[in-house]
């Protein structure tokens, strides 16, 4: 029978009488299989499941199907029959082996795998319903696991029938019963009561006892298409799928799953419809662990491959095909080039993980060809997904909460940097991304966390060093490792700590608890209380400006900063008259609320009662006055000292994310703590190792020379600078290179046909997942001693051009790294050797001198792409900041002059038109304020 498994006819179904007993057939095979030799299979699986305390079994199709191909075919054609003879059977023969345990569990499932018909989700048809089929897909969406009724308790409460008896003094039977029995199954989607009580016989009213009932865990998912399987132009197609008891959770979004189960009608709510949607009820799932399977590549590609990995010019070949309609753009082909091979991903013993994904970003004047290049290397990539900085879903480009308007529902839904799961996600537009996305991918980059020995204070008044607290949590409750953060896998409900919304004060469970890896340096920060707190540099501190209470980093907060703290306990520091008085002026020059005449807390507090009484104020205005009044209520502290502290050895640091409200209290003052609902979700929950490869257009229309990169895209500092790469692609005329230009574009629009890769498309998405997926290249004595010698030399010749400067931090050696394992995975080499090394550094030195080059100073300041200010312009921001500072305290008035302080700083090289620049900046990052017109003061 080994060979008979193509072709099963119908006149063999017809054989089958139907007083066959299914259920002992299955017995028999689960008893008895063995194949090829080997020992009885299921048998020995059955007791591993009973010795893992699980109540699933994997049966591969194909084994039924090698023993008795009519029981194969009954699977296929009666799945819903088939499958509950199968569990019956599956529950004998555990009896059988344990009583105890069948005893214990009840139920038992068959999980069925390697069916044979497998339809893909666009060729679902109404032919596939009430049958059993396989689908594979991405997983797109997932709902959080409910609790489904699956046997009712019923008690019957009301006999119908009046004049009867009943069986007890009252007008009810009062009888207890689990409905449906087990023979008939489970509950469907709604309850449908009996006609009778089992136990009296007679009709009337029944009640559902929901303690008593039993449940299963039960899951919606959406399950769509792989990108690489949709028709050009076409929308991607998708179909929801149900997950019950074990395999609910199994797969998270953004991962490739293959889905085995029966195809079901959906009946709408709506009476009379005859339009029915389908749902797919799951009997397996299986995730793809293997993130580049989807190519495949047989002897023949195999033999291709290594023969095109000889040619000594296969680099060339490979930079060469990618988008050849470009004309130009060498670095950056050959920088995408790197970007679709990656470098190596490691992973610690302690289950750290090293990125070995590039990321590159293109920064380019309008007709520069980013978007072509970015839309060819998504047909030629293995896995790609490509969008736009707005992303193409609600999800945008990491994840979202999103609410189903059928059902009522939350699922969270992968976005397209999860979807590129393993291969390149493709970002064009990036500046224009949203503003979630923003926080998300802006947190999920940045080390935002306590240092272990910060002291918190727990909702019970008990004082607790964090980093001592959390790794005593998760030595008791276990932890989880994804990439570079720890999360504690299960936070006991005892755990409270205190949150506010600026109001009032509630106790609350943690949302997450984590460590992630420490920095080099720290900010130890001193409030005017006597607390204390360590943070990492990015840390965000709440702080009061004259907008409101906003956050600003650790390593950005200065000393004498107002900070908020609970109401109800005294302040510290001096009440913020002066800010609150000047936000409620604010308001009341566009209302007729009373005008305020002092800044004391308790004129303030009474004129926002006034107002809210007497004035009527639209939405926005009435969210300000809200806002005032609150702040009127805080107790008020100030930053004594910011110091910062080296890492004395410490390896993690620790975060405690209470949502919604992202803030804790301890000490009385207000902490941000540090981990979004989108942070923790993507990086806790879901997969998005993939490399990014972006392209944005600059804030100004053209790239301005004279700004650095940071000022001329409108991306954050902490998401510029997780770029290995950054290209300018400026339009420039000029006369020789514009001819040759036009002289390729006009040959293409001509010749069309007659342009296309010195590597075929097809071969070569072959050539870079047979090299993703097999090739692990190891650096060299030769090639680290060159990336070595480079980094210690730009870092000596940044410093020696002018005290302060970095011209390169350890990221970019990193970066390095990737980049020659990537240039030697290029010609499937298993060593970096020099020559991957130095191409690697060329390139390197062609990103410094586009984002680093300092015009003014000449040196290479890595700092204008990492903080987003060059030191040259940082020395000049204190100057003015100081200037400041010292003509207010040698005259004594409330402010500076503009002309006062041009004359004190002309002489230090300053310009006109740099100090207006300067004193913007130092506006916006609210360091000063312009008391009155063209004059200044410190915050």
């Amino acid at each position: 029978m080994e060979g008979n498994t193509e072709h099963i006819t119908e006149e063999q179904a017809e054989q089958e009488a139907p007083q066959v007993d299914y259920v002992e057939r299955f017995r028999d095979f689960l008893l008895n299989f063995s194949r090829d030799g080997e020992d009885k299979k299921y048998i020995s699986k059955i007791k591993q499941m009973i010795y893992n305390g699980a109540n699933s079994l994997q049966i591969d199709w194909s084994d039924v199907h090698y023993t008795d191909d009519s029981l194969a075919l009954y699977i296929l054609k009666e799945p819903d029959k088939a499958l509950s003879d199968f569990n019956k059977a599956l529950r004998i023969v555990v009896s059988e082996v344990s009583s105890s345990y069948a005893e214990e569990r009840k139920h038992f499932f068959v999980r069925l795998t390697n069916i044979p018909v497998s339809v893909p989700i666009r060729s679902i048809r109404s032919e596939h319903v009430n049958t059993l089929i396989s689908i594979e897909g991405i997983l797109v969406r997932e709902s959080p696991v409910k609790q489904k009724l699956v046997r009712a308790m019923l008690r019957h409460v009301s006999v119908s029938r009046k004049g009867e008896k009943p069986k007890n003094e009252a007008n009810e039977c009062g009888a207890e019963f689990y409905w449906p029995p087990e023979d008939l199954g489970e509950l469907g989607d709604v309850i449908e009561y009996p006609q009778t009580c089992p136990i009296c016989g007679m009709g009337g009213t029944f009640k559902v006892i929901p303690e008593k009932g039993e449940y299963a865990d039960w899951q919606r998912v959406v399950v769509q298409e792989r990108p690489e399987e949709i028709p050009p132009g076409q929308i991607p197609r998708s179909i929801e799928v149900t997950l019950s008891r074990d395999l609910v959770d199994l797969a998270r979004p953004g991962d490739r799953v293959t889905i085995i189960g029966i195809l079901r009608v959906v009946v709408p709510k709506e009476k009379g419809k005859t339009l029915y949607d389908l749902e797919l009820e799951a009997n397996n799932v299986l995730v793809s662990q293997k993130t580049l399977e989807e190519v495949d590549i047989s002897r023949e590609d195999e033999e291709k491959i290594l023969e095109l990995a000889k040619d000594p010019w296969i680099r060339k070949r490979i930079i060469a095909s990618i988008a050849p309609a470009i004309y130009d753009h060498w670095d950056e082909k050959e920088a995408i080039a790197l970007a679709l091979f990656g470098g190596v991903t490691k992973e610690t013993k302690d289950k750290m993980r090293i990125r070995g994904d590039i990321h590159i970003l293109l920064i380019g004047d309008p007709g520069t060809a980013k978007s072509q290049m970015l839309q060819y290397v998504s047909r030629l990539a293995p896995r790609a997904v490509y969008t736009t900085g707005k992303g193409s879903s609600a999800a945008g480009l990491t994840a979202a909460v999103i609410r189903d308007k059928r059902t009522g529902d939350f699922y969270l839904e992968a976005g397209a940097m999860v979807l590129a799961d393993g291969g390149v996600a493709l970002i064009d537009e990036i500046d224009k991304m949203r503003e979630e996305d923003r926080v998300a991918i802006h947190e999920a980059m940045e080390q935002q966390s306590y240092h272990a020995s910060t002291i918190i204070e727990l909702a019970d008044g008990q004082n607790v060093s964090i980093g001592e607290f959390v790794e005593e949590l998760m030595s008791k409750y276990g932890m989880r490792f994804v990439g570079e953060t720890v999360f504690l896998e299960k936070i006991p409900s005892g755990i409270r700590l205190r949150t506010t919304d600026f109001r009032k004060i509630y106790e609350v469970t943690p949302t997450f608890i984590s460590k992630h890896v420490a920095p080099q340096k720290f900010y130890r920060i001193r409030y005017s209380n006597g607390y204390e707190i360590s943070v990492t540099p990015e840390h965000p501190i709440f702080v009061l400006s004259e907008r409101g209470i906003e956050v600003i980093r650790a390593d950005e907060l200065k000393a004498g900063t107002a900070v908020p703290g609970i109401s109800g306990i005294p302040d510290t520091a001096e009440f913020p008259g002066d800010t609150l008085y000047k936000l409620y002026r604010k308001l009341f020059s566009s209302t007729k609320c009373p005008s305020p005449y002092t800044s004391l807390r308790e004129e303030i507090s009474l004129l926002v009662n006034s107002c809210m009484e007497n004035s009527p104020l639209d939405e926005k205005r009435q969210k300000m006055l809200d806002e005032i009044a609150s702040l009127n209520s805080l107790s008020w502290h100030k930053v004594e000292t910011v110091e910062e502290i080296e890492n004395n050895g410490e390896k993690w640091v620790y975060d405690l994310t209470v949502e919604p409200s992202r803030r804790f209290v301890s000490k009385g003052i207000i902490l941000h703590n540090t981990v979004s609902v989108a942070k923790a979700g993507i990086v806790a929950r879901l997969n998005a190792r993939a490399s990014v490869v972006a392209a944005g257009n600059p804030k100004y229309g053209r790239y301005v020379n004279e700004r650095t990169v940071a000022d001329n895209i409108n991306l954050p500092v902490t998401i510029l600078s997780r770029f290995d790469l950054i290209f300018i692609l400026r339009d420039k005329p000029l006369s020789t290179y514009d001819a040759m230009l036009a002289r390729h574009m006009l040959r293409v629009h001509k010749e069309a046909e007659l342009v296309q890769p010195d590597i075929p498309l097809d071969v070569l998405k072959k050539y870079i997942s047979y090299a993703r997926r097999y090739v692990k290249p190891v650096l060299t004595e030769e090639a680290n001693r060159a990336l070595m010698n480079f980094f210690v030399e730009m870092r000596r010749m940044g410093s020696e051009s002018q005290p302060g400067v970095v011209s390169i931090t350890p990221r970019q050696l990193e970066a390095l790294i990737r980049l020659a394992e990537a240039h030697a995975k290029m010609a499937l080499k298993n060593e970096v050797t020099e020559e991957d090394a130095y191409e690697a550094i060329r390139l390197m030195k062609v990103f410094l001198q586009q984002v680093g080059y300092q015009t003014d100073t000449g040196a290479i300041d890595i700092d204008a792409l990492m903080v987003g200010i060059p030191k040259s312009k940082k020395e000049k921001l204190m100057l003015v900041e100081d200037t400041i500072t010292s003509i207010i305290n040698e005259t004594g008035a409330d402010c500076a002059n503009i002309k006062e302080i041009y004359e004190r700083v002309k002489h230090e090289g300053v310009t006109e038109k740099e100090l207006e620049e300067l004193v913007r900046r130092l506006t916006r990052d609210g360091i000063i304020s312009e008391r009155k017109l063209n004059c200044y003061t410190k915050v």
